[in-house]
């Protein structure tokens, strides 16, 4: 018997088969098999369907249903690796005939761009392709930057795609990856050549332009700072200048959607639209008044990135545009999955972007559980029943979001209500006047656009305000929180049997959900029985920095040798903190202008922290340890180390001197003693398990 859940959504026939077989691609290969594999059972289908034309056999109607997802599952596996990108990883130098799509801000050390070679050369392959790939040029000389469009001719360094150096750290390489980007290379000003030929017109090019124009214009006219980065992100897509304290603010505040431009942001523009366009309601110009919509719609989606979630937006308002022309109307859940089986069909990573399945979920979750939340409460007070509005869509946002949020990002935001109350209602005014004055600045022969930018600036500064203050409340965010795969699945489980409780058996619904709660009453409980006595002890990989943390049950100590900002620490080593749901640290810097001996011990092992030692005491008895830590680029040689020391491993941090690893590894060569390098080998981890 079909479920009539699938009756009711079509689609999902598709969405779910084409889903599970991208995801699974990754980890197959043998295209030509799989391949053949695909045709064979697209005749198999066919087939199938012809002989049912021919034969009635109710018994065996749900073998054609069967082939079909087990067509589109391959379909899924095979299209991936029809548009998986192409690494350009084999060489350590490179040369690229090509042109700049567009500038993708700045780092402390290089300008950043993406590039798109024409040719690309190294020292054992000619790749005469279009491939995309990330420019970082050296600020270490004058240099007018670089504009979009313009072609030129670059012999760089090829910086490898590599795994992350340090336990559960962000795979920046595989984010890389799957956003379509081939090669990173590192150049000096006088290895780039500016080759005289006319410039690149791209739709990238075009809108890269039409995005610097328009920052321009801000910056002329005041808006600078904070501000005009924080009003890139959210009118125009552009994070790439944004403050890291910033990010942390809006993230803690539960209101980090909105700097990255999504449905809201597009919703409040296709408002705008109806708003002004009402007057081309009529029979006769319905047809003009949709295609306006379509074309700003999509112009917009264009110039700020296309994003999974702007991308799901405009797919969804098109839909209800053209269904509102033809004057058919489908249901949200519709949209969706027709969204979400043309982005996957255009871009298969999607499915691995955070952003692609946030953004379904939220208005999912929206549609259903939004109008039971309102009806909570009735005011007939308008103020009070506008309020209680907000606080419904965001809590709705939140069920549907809350565990995928600490899936991917570890941490959950306390107070969002209050920022989403707050700031909100902020966004229909910033992206108005924003539209308005970037219009006007487009328009030569207009010269009063000015005149928006400073209330512009002053709203972002009460909302930049507005985060911060709710950011450093005391317990707003909940960090160091994980879900595990098999408990997201779980999770899913759960949401899955509340839409069969309303479409299908609800008894079997209710035993999924009590199933799937146990499950996930015992993994969370077994993970945390199997964390209690665990210890360990990480040595993580960070240029001329020496850190170690020491975690167990109770504690979270960390040993650094110079001072680091929270943001950054949170980087290197939040995703293993999140794993052992670890405490907040314990933080000590270590005195550069004197030396330091600690000694962890990680349950039965001892290990020796050797910090700016440049002699070794002499003892009658050599004492026993399992391993030397060396950091602070110590004087003392591995021959001192194996005569005062009894040991089975050296490890060097990152926080070393060059010149100094290379020594100790040469003479633990000499000796014969096994050497760890922190730098080279990535992050040195010990752990115990109990």
């Amino acid at each position: 018997m079909q479920l009539s859940l699938v009756k009711q959504f079509p689609l999902l026939r598709v969405v779910i088969p084409l889903v599970l077989g991208i995801w699974v691609s990754e980890k197959l290969c043998c295209f030509n098999i799989l391949f053949v594999i695909l045709f064979l059972s697209f005749l198999s289908w066919i087939a199938l369907v012809f002989y049912f034309f021919k034969h009635t056999t109710y018994r065996l109607r749900y073998l054609t249903g069967l082939l079909f997802a087990i067509f589109v599952l391959l379909f899924g596996v095979v299209w991936f690796h029809v548009r998986t990108t192409t690494l350009v990883n084999s060489s350590s130098f490179i040369g690229i005939n090509g042109y700049i799509s567009s500038v993708e801000g700045e780092t402390d050390r290089s300008y950043k761009y993406k590039i798109i070679s024409q040719t690309l050369t190294t020292d054992s392959i000619i790749v005469n392709e279009q491939l995309t790939g990330l420019l970082y040029l050296s600020k270490d000389s004058d240099f007018k930057s670089l504009n979009p469009g313009e072609h030129v001719y670059i012999l760089g360094k090829l910086i490898p795609f590599a795994e992350p150096a340090n336990p559960n750290a962000f795979n920046y390489s595989k984010y890389l990856e799957r956003a379509g980007v081939s090669f990173r290379v590192w150049t000096t000003v006088e290895k780039v050549k500016r080759l005289d030929v006319p410039p690149a017109v791209t739709v990238a090019v075009f809108t890269g332009k039409l995005r610097d124009r328009i920052t321009l214009f801000y910056e002329k006219n005041g808006l600078r700072g904070e501000e005009l980065s924080v009003l890139k992100a959210m009118f125009l897509g552009d994070r790439s200048d944004l403050l890291p304290e910033d990010k942390r603010s809006f993230s803690y505040a539960g209101v980090i959607h909105l700097l990255a431009v999504s449905g809201l942001h597009l919703g409040i523009i296709y408002l705008m639209l109806l708003f002004l366009l009402k007057p081309l309601s009529g029979r006769k110009l319905k047809n003009y008044r949709v295609a306006i919509v379509l074309i700003v719609l999509w112009s917009y989606a264009m110039i700020t990135g296309l994003s999974p979630s702007v991308f799901r937006s405009a797919i969804m308002f098109s839909l209800v545009e053209i269904g509102t022309l033809l004057k058919r109307h489908s249901s949200v859940f519709h949209q969706l999955l027709a969204s979400i089986v043309i982005i996957v069909l255009i871009e298969p990573y999607s499915i691995y972007k955070a952003g692609f399945w946030l953004s379904h979920a939220a208005v999912a979750s929206i549609v259903y559980f939004y109008p039971k939340i309102n009806t909570i409460l009735n005011f007939r007070f308008v103020f009070f029943r506008w309020i209680w509005s907000l606080i419904s869509v965001s809590v709705a946002a939140q069920i549907g979001t809350f565990v995928l949020s600490i899936y991917y990002f570890n941490m959950f935001p306390v107070y969002f209500i209050i920022g989403n109350i707050l700031l909100v209602p902020l966004m229909a005014p910033v992206l108005m006047l924003a539209s308005v004055s970037a219009i006007l600045s487009l328009m030569p022969f207009l010269n009063f656009a000015e005149i928006f930018v400073q209330p512009i600036n002053d709203l972002i500064g009460f909302m930049i305000d507005v985060t911060h203050f709710t950011g450093e409340l005391p317990g707003a965010v909940i960090s160091n929180i994980s879900i595990s795969n098999i408990e997201l699945v779980l999770f899913g489980m759960i949401f899955l049997s509340v839409l069969l409780f309303n479409y299908e058996n609800r008894k079997i619904a209710i035993f999924m959900a009590l199933i799937s709660a146990v499950l996930l009453g015992v993994s969370f409980t077994g993970a945390k029985v199997k964390r209690l006595g665990d210890e360990a002890l990480v040595i993580y990989s960070q240029r001329r920095l020496g850190f170690f943390n020491k975690l167990s049950n109770n504690e979270n100590k960390v040993y650094l040798s110079d001072s680091l900002t929270a943001i950054k620490m949170g980087y290197i080593c939040g995703g293993y903190w999140a794993k052992h749901n670890a405490m907040a640290p314990e933080i000590r810097v270590l005195d550069e202008n004197s030396s330091n001996a600690i000694l962890f011990k990680i349950d039965t092992l001892r290990v020796l922290l050797l910090y700016k030692i440049n002699k070794l005491p002499s003892l009658k008895f050599k004492p026993k340890v399992d391993f030397v830590l060396l950091a602070g680029s110590p004087r003392i040689s591995v021959y001192e180390i194996v005569n005062s020391v009894s040991f089975k491993e050296i490890v060097v941090s990152s926080d070393n001197k060059p010149w100094v690893t290379k020594r100790l590894s040469a003479e633990a060569k000499k000796q014969d003693v096994l050497l760890y390098d922190v730098i080279k080998q990535g992050a040195w981890v010990c752990e115990t398990e109990h």
